[in-house]
């Protein structure tokens, strides 16, 4: 008598062939796979991979790649001239000597700025340097928070005991006082796209004397960086397009993926 299954189907007998020993055997019924659809969010995931690593490639690389986020997300509002592309000794490449933390970040800044001696700590004794046009940071860190900004400033103590940084985020800080604190000499801000851009164009920031503009890419619990989340993302790109992007055309100023 055929063996029969718990739940009383026969089961389907394989061709003796199959066995060289001769015995029967059974073939079960392949289970049915269900096809998953990846939702939007994971797609959103697949297309931001590249991101995840772009700041560990060459200054060639991340200049590519700048250019194309910049084109995507201003490609409808940039004239001719503005449709030049990022070049690549607009990016700066750091050091893979260690890596892209918060206590390294003073010692990446050193790198990056080699005189920063003088563009990065203010003389003591010193109210204000000769020459040195208010209101406009030699480093300006970007980040998609206000907490991120004042965690990154941690990590460059090194510089600011000599002279505060301006905190440039809305949080806790109204835009007046921000544009009282950019009447006289910074050497570091930090702060957010959106409030950096409004305070450029009250023309209370300026970026005459910027040669840095360092870009965290850190991700936040959503895996979202500066560069990745929406609303920030565009105040960025068009900050970048109103302000940034001739001079770094001019070769006057430098990116930096951190």
């Amino acid at each position: 008598m055929e063996k029969r299954k718990k739940d009383g189907k026969r089961k389907e007998p394989a061709s003796e062939s199959a066995q060289p020993d001769g015995k029967k055997a059974y073939l079960t019924r392949p289970s049915k796979k269900k096809v998953v659809v990846p939702s939007d969010k994971a797609r959103k995931k697949d297309d931001e991979k590249n991101e995840d690593a772009v700041q560990w490639k060459s200054a060639s690389e991340q200049a590519d790649w700048l250019t194309n986020a910049f084109f995507t997300v201003c490609g409808n509002k940039l004239s001719s001239l503005e449709r030049e592309p990022i070049p690549e000794r607009g990016v700066v490449q750091i050091s893979d000597e260690r890596d892209h933390s918060v206590e390294n970040l003073g010692f990446h800044a050193k790198r990056m700025i080699p005189q920063w001696k003088d563009l990065l700590i203010r003389p003591r004794d010193t109210e204000k340097v000769p020459g040195r046009e208010p209101g406009s940071p030699t480093l300006l860190v970007l980040c998609s928070s206000a907490i991120r900004a004042v965690e990154l400033l941690r990590g460059l103590t090194v510089f600011t005991k000599s002279c505060k940084p301006v905190k440039l985020f809305a949080k806790h800080i109204k835009v007046d006082e921000q544009v009282a604190l950019l009447k006289e000499q910074v050497y570091i801000g930090a702060g957010t796209p959106s409030r950096v851009r409004k305070l450029a164009d009250l023309g209370a920031l300026d970026f005459g004397q910027t040669t840095i503009i360092l870009l965290d890419m850190h991700r936040d619990a959503k895996g979202l960086s500066v560069l990745s989340v929406p609303e920030v993302k565009d105040e960025f790109w068009e900050l970048y397009r109103t302000h940034l992007h001739q001079r770094v055309l001019k070769n006057q100023l430098r990116l930096c993926l951190y």
